[in-house]
């Protein structure tokens, strides 16, 4: 029977009717180890009625941790036995006994029985994680025919439950990578035989949440295509029906889990090569077919037409590529892309025709190492993840400044990001490997390549960048999927024989589908979040391939998510930390989330993430940053350093008492530039021709222009033929030493004489007339 936790709205109705917690109730377990769950040898085990490749949850109260939750039991009788009760399932779990002596504390008088039940039946709360669960069982009594109810909040044990064939993940308790596994039989003791993928070697475990995950049991119908990793390549394989002489009663035994028999095609190379090169000469004939029957472009067969090898390189840049193969005399290849290059040459990505006949293996499917094929193959595939990651390094190649606007290559002049790991912020240890000291060491973690992905092990190390206002988040990200994208397309991260895909999912987008919350047309289960991100982003004839592509890697858990943002959710920050923790995590991709640091729950990340921070940019970062934007600008440059010297000064301004400060606020001095006439200040001209300490700064130059332009501007500007009779440059230091400094009445004193701007206007201007 599955039952569903309370809902939410009974559950708040109830805890309201019990009340707070009048009296301070907690009992903490001492054991380490889970009971056994029966009396003895004989008992049922708790995996006997388990279906075969099922796995259930179970709980086992006896000695666990519980606490009272919930109400007021000053008035519970000590004289009774009380029942400790399921909220959904109403069945006994516990009881209260009688009370020994008076004043017995209800610590001592709990008692559960030493058996396992079924989580989904009583409401157990679990994430499904490695993490521990609770149950609320609700304990009833009447006080003077009044009816009292209290609720206790119990940590069980958990253990699971299997069934023969059962598919499982045995991981370690902290780990981030499993390994995928079949059960086999359980023993007396209630421990399971596992079976690991890709080998014949069995295992002894007990069953917990801390000793494996739930792994996934595909199916597939003959003749079903699938895109697999074989022997370090990824090749496309045909599901085919099992011998009969391995089915001994015409079924399959269940132990085998996610065995099946597949038709394996043979290895395919695929990548660019130069088919005309810029002096005309054509590397590929095209081979005909016989009877001269007409088949599609994409369906030709070409061939080698030189002995030399031709270099087969991962982009369509061979100088920035690396070579993955070579294309030999006579080998058949097709043609899937072809591009025109600068000089009029062309390249095309091309992917070689088996040469080798298809084998027959029985292959133990698991999320890792396989996914439905959605292209014709596995070479078409490539070519579509080539693409996408070409498009994000063209379009994330420039970034653009905010201060000066101008348009920077993100590869070669951009400050790389200092990042540190804080212990602080870290529940556990973090391995020596992880405390990187750049974003380019960051993007080679999540590179790093995963040997055994084929067994069902992948490394996926979730990780949170927090970061201040102006620390460079942005410019993080960007710089994040750049060079993710860059050294995908250049070869790296092929290591496992499955090439990882980056994608930016957006916070604003996501809390978008989340007001959505719609089932897929025509499928009987929900879709995931992410996989509503991508149809809905990548949506439409132009990005079909893209989607396709982004679908099969989300299938086999080669996606590197990079979540931006999951402090912009405002009021859905719930949903977007359940996304996060119960679907893009488990889900098995490689995780990379951004938030400012007010805008998580640390405690919710640092049990499973690796926490880091982006450091603040020094000065002399700061000052690299500017010369690299502003080729050397000094106005810049003054004004960091002028940014500098206030926050000096406003912290050494601070460490001054405020007494202190008070009297230097308040302090009274003579005006510099100011002189008293009749006792009023007026401003003195004479003062801005000198320093603080009243001597000169701008000296008198004695050697004469030798310039013709200035000659004659100084002979207009000291020529005293004027209305007035009087030079201008002889009015205006005649004033400047007399009057005070009124700016209505200096400028008519200097003005005075001289033609208005209305008889200019009338007579017109002569460029060669005379002051």
């Amino acid at each position: 029977m599955n039952r569903k936790p309370l809902a939410p709205n009974l559950f708040e109705a109830l805890s309201r009717k019990c009340g707070p917690p009048m009296q301070e109730v907690r009992f903490d377990r001492n054991e380490a180890k889970p009971p056994p769950g029966r009396q003895d040898d004989l008992a049922p085990s708790r995996h006997e009625h388990v279906p075969p490749c099922r796995i259930v949850l179970m709980f086992n109260c006896f000695e666990a941790s519980f606490e009272l939750a919930y109400g007021d039991i000053s008035t519970l009788p000590e004289a009774e036995m009380t029942e400790l009760r399921s909220l959904t399932s109403g069945k006994i779990i516990g009881r209260v006994r009688l009370s020994p002596d008076k004043g017995t504390p209800l610590t001592e008088r709990v008692i559960f029985t030493d058996s396992w039940h079924l989580g989904s039946e009583h409401g157990l709360e679990h994430d499904g994680l490695q993490a521990d669960g609770y149950i609320f069982l609700r304990l009833d009594w009447r006080d003077h025919d009044q009816p009292r109810a209290a609720l206790i909040r119990v940590n069980p044990w958990l253990a699971y439950g299997c069934g023969e064939g059962a598919r499982v993940g045995i991981r370690k308790p902290g780990a981030t990578e499993s390994t995928a596994a079949t059960v086999q039989r359980w023993l007396r003791d209630d421990t399971v035989v596992l079976k690991r993928d890709g080998t014949d070697n069995e295992v002894t475990i007990d069953p917990t949440p801390f000793t494996m995950v739930l792994g996934s049991n595909p199916r597939y119908n003959p003749g079903t295509r699938l895109l697999i990793l074989y022997e370090g390549s990824c090749v496309d394989a045909t599901v085919e029906p099992f011998p009969v002489e391995n089915m001994s009663t015409g079924d399959l035994d269940v132990k085998i889990g996610s065995r099946h028999y597949l038709k394996v095609d043979g290895k395919l190379i695929s990548g660019w090569i130069t088919s005309k090169t810029a002096d005309g000469s054509v590397n590929l004939d095209e081979v005909p077919l016989p009877g001269g029957e007409v088949v599609p472009d994409d369906k030709k067969v070409w061939v080698l037409n030189r002995k030399k090898a031709l270099a087969m390189s991962s982009g369509c840049n061979a100088s920035d590529s690396e070579k993955v193969g070579s294309l030999t005399n006579k080998m058949q290849v097709r043609i899937l892309e072809a591009r025109e290059t600068e000089d009029k040459g062309t390249r095309c990505y091309v992917c070689t025709i088996p040469s080798q006949s298809s084998i027959y293996a029985t292959i133990a499917l698991n999320e890792f190492n396989h996914s439905p094929q959605r292209f014709p193959s596995v070479a078409e595939y490539e070519s579509a993840r080539c693409n996408y990651c070409e498009d994000i390094v063209v379009k994330e190649a420039m970034v653009e400044d905010a201060i000066t606007g101008n348009h920077l290559r993100i590869k070669d002049q951009t400050l790389h990001i200092s990042t540190a790991t804080d212990a602080l912020d870290n529940t556990r240890v973090i391995p020596p490997e992880w405390k990187v000291s750049s974003v380019l060491d960051l993007c080679t973690l999540l590179l790093v390549p995963s040997p055994q992905r084929a067994n069902g092990t992948h490394a996926t190390q979730p990780v949170l960048v927090r970061a201040g206002p102006g620390t460079g988040k942005t410019w993080m990200a960007k710089q994040a999927v750049y060079t993710l994208a860059d050294r995908l397309l250049r070869g790296s991260g092929m290591g496992d024989g499955i090439r990882l895909v980056p994608i930016v999912v957006f916070v604003q987008r996501i809390i978008y589908l989340l007001r959505e919350n719609e089932k897929v047309p025509g499928q009987g289960k929900k879709q995931t979040l992410l996989e509503r991100y991508i149809e809905s982003v990548y949506s439409g004839k132009k990005f079909e391939s893209w989607c396709m592509m982004l679908m099969q890697a989300y299938d086999m858990r080669a996606l590197v998510v990079l979540l931006d943002g999951v402090d912009e959710a405002a009021g859905l920050r719930d949903q977007i930390e359940e996304f996060v923790h119960k679907e893009v995590v488990p889900s098995g991709n490689r995780v990379l989330v951004t938030s400012r640091p007010e805008g998580v729950k640390l405690e919710a990340y640092n049990k499973n993430f690796i926490v880091m921070n982006l450091n603040q940019l020094t000065n002399e970062q700061q000052r690299r940053v500017i010369n690299i934007q502003m080729e050397g600008n000094v106005f810049f440059d003054h004004l960091l350093s002028l940014g500098e010297v206030r926050k000096n000064l406003d912290d050494a301004y601070r460490k001054i008492g405020a007494v202190v400060r008070n009297d230097l606020e308040t302090q009274w001095g003579p005006h510099a530039w100011q002189y008293l006439v009749d006792g009023k200040p007026v401003w003195d001209p004479a003062r801005r021709q000198k320093n603080a300490f009243g001597s000169n700064f701008c000296m008198p130059v004695r050697n004469k222009a030798s310039c013709e332009y200035l000659i004659d501007l100084d002979k207009k500007l000291t020529n005293p033929n004027t209305a007035a009779g009087v030079s201008l440059l002889g009015r205006v230091e005649m004033l400047c030493a007399t009057k005070a400094y009124v700016e209505n009445e200096f400028e008519a004193a200097i003005l005075e004489g001289f033609c208005s701007l209305a008889d200019i206007n009338s007579h017109g201007y002569d460029e060669e007339q005379e002051f």
